[in-house]
């Protein structure tokens, strides 16, 4: 198996488009995971893609949540990636894996969807051990105008700062952000937030990412207020679907974020049909966050334990 880093994420990526490119997950999501506990290996076969994953306890948060129900003392299978409605493959390929571990330890399959979990249990016995919202999808437009009554407060906000501050800010994308002074700003955001240790990993993971901001492949968005960065935004577009990888903003000035979102999507993602912010990192605030924004629709995945 390949370890995932960013030389070989482009490799990834073709093979994920060549078997399902309407697949949830890029292979910079799956990058991504690594400055969280989750370091992905990954391996091509003719049926498909198979993934595993060696967890670091110490930064994993699903060990944080669950304690000891997850404490896992070999690699951790993550579902493999077949061509759509393939459940054959799909369970040759986990077979496969399941017979290059050692079945007296516990055996974990993480990142299931409904579907697949159905799969799963139709051959095997499973404890589920987890269920996460792993992506909130929303309809680009709608949350670009944030348009309609269930927007309406969220609208309101836009409203309040296009009156309040537009006059004195500007948005900045791309090479136009001066990268040392976005930094600053997230640094201080981070230590103004009441436990700055939950963003060390998504600090580290947007130092790792700069080249990809540098070079294009990453979308940046900056807000800015009187010359001074008061949020940005990290996003990617991929198979007519964009995925935000970071965004945060100083709030204090009302309608910042919703003013920065709209015209990240409006500038970079005005062509992706779909919006996908991502997990809610286990977190009930930022879950409510997301929710508030009425996704169309949100993926559940499941880590299950095999019952050897």
């Amino acid at each position: 198996m390949d370890r995932l880093d960013l030389t070989n994420a482009s490799k990834l990526q073709e093979r994920i488009n060549q078997i399902d490119s309407s697949h949830f997950y890029s292979a910079l999501t799956y990058y991504s995971w690594s400055f969280y506990g989750l370091n992905i290996s990954y391996q091509f076969h003719e049926k498909g893609i198979s993934f595993f994953c060696e967890i670091n306890l110490e930064k994993n948060l699903l060990h944080e949540v669950l304690q000891d129900k997850y404490c896992p003392t070999q690699k951790v299978i993550f579902a493999p990636i077949t061509k759509p409605n393939q459940p054959d493959d799909f369970l040759d390929l986990i077979k496969g894996q399941i017979e290059q571990l050692d079945k007296s330890q516990a055996i974990y399959i993480d990142d299931l969807t409904g579907i697949e979990l159905e799969w799963v249990k139709s051959k095997y016995d499973v404890e589920i051990i987890h269920e996460s919202s792993t992506n909130f999808l929303y309809e680009t437009k709608k949350i670009m105008t944030l348009a309609g009554k269930s927007l309406q407060k969220k609208r309101n906000h836009l409203n309040f700062f296009i009156k309040q501050y537009e006059k004195d800010a500007k948005i900045k994308i791309n090479q136009e952000v001066d990268l040392n002074q976005l930094e600053k700003f997230y640094l201080t955001w981070i230590n103004d937030c009441e436990d700055p240790s939950a963003y060390q990993s998504e600090l580290a993971l947007f130092r790792a990412i700069k080249p990809l901001i540098q070079d294009g492949s990453l979308k940046l968005t900056a807000l800015y207020y009187l010359d001074q960065i008061i949020g940005f935004c990290v996003s990617y577009s991929l198979n007519n679907r964009c995925e935000i990888f970071i965004e945060h903003c100083d709030e204090t000035y009302r309608g910042s974020y919703q003013y920065l979102l709209s015209n990240s999507l409006r500038i970079h993602h005005s062509n992706d049909a779909l919006t996908d912010r991502q997990d809610d990192m286990g977190s009930a605030s930022i879950s409510y966050s997301k929710l508030s924004y009425k996704p169309e629709f949100i993926i559940k995945r499941y880590l299950v334990k095999v019952i050897c």
